[in-house]
């Protein structure tokens, strides 16, 4: 039997930390991350599978960029661990989103997991915790990130055009007329594109409009057919099926649950 304690949370500005204790073994179904998450494993092993498998034992901290698929097994044994969920906004305000890395990844460095400690002992309280100090906890483990992230002058330079590019035209734009856009071969974009993503620029578009019908479940009272057409999917039923694909819930579970 597994026992699945939260004992800790906290949130401030668009940043969200959860301490969690498990006894047993746990399974989280592969799932996209609509925000970047940071998982610190302060006991107990993990392995997750999605867009990279990843393997850690505690100490250990894990990073999720945003729009990543990934599921999760904490093994049988007893487990503690902070999650932080950081919205885009936020890291847009703090001027990181260029900086970070762009693929999941296990890190497990003495500094990292020092700040990834501070994070986690500013986090307890549930509430008490001064804001300055959360968020000041939360930049510096980022910044840190960054250090060991792939230099931002070595990644394409049409890369963040591509970005906004996929963001802005979530329904209306195609591998071809992006190539055009960016002045790349179509298939130069396809390869390379994965290769920084871990994901197919096909896949990455879907869970752009996938997050946003997400979000459009939880804070509209438009109907599941309606959100489905206005996100660029053929009917219902193909939203459906690629939905719990993505959040393991289908649409309708998924609004009741975070509404």
């Amino acid at each position: 039997m597994t026992d699945l304690r939260l004992t800790s949370s906290n949130s401030v500005h668009g940043v969200r930390l959860h301490e969690y204790r498990i006894n047993g073994s746990f399974r989280i179904p592969p799932h996209i991350h609509d925000n970047l998450k940071l998982g610190f494993l302060m006991r107990g092993a993990y392995a997750g599978d999605g867009d990279e498998g990843l393997e850690m034992a505690g100490p250990a901290l894990v990073y999720y960029p945003s729009l990543t698929r990934a599921g999760a097994a904490f093994h049988n044994t007893a487990q503690h661990f902070l999650w932080a969920d950081i919205d885009a906004g936020w890291l847009a305000r703090m001027e990181l989103c260029a900086r970070l890395p762009v693929k999941p990844g296990v890190v497990a460095n003495a500094h990292i997991l020092k700040l990834a400690a501070g994070l986690n002992a500013s986090a307890l309280g549930a509430g008490d915790a001064n804001p300055m100090e959360l968020e000041s906890a939360v930049y510096e483990l980022l910044s840190a990130l960054t250090d060991g992230a792939e230099d931002v002058n070595a990644r394409p330079h049409w890369w963040r055009d591509a970005l906004n590019i996929l963001h802005e035209n979530e329904n209306a734009i195609g591998l071809v007329q992006t190539a055009e856009a960016l002045q790349l071969h179509p298939s130069h974009l396809a390869r390379a594109f994965k290769a920084h993503a871990g994901c197919a620029i096909g896949e990455y578009s879907r869970r752009v409009r996938l997050s946003r019908a997400a979000h459009d479940l939880v804070h509209t009272n438009k109907t599941v057919s309606d959100i489905a057409a206005e996100r660029g999917f053929f009917d219902q039923s193909h939203f459906n099926r690629h939905f719990k694909r993505g959040f393991g819930y289908a649409p309708s579970q998924y609004r009741i649950l975070r509404s």
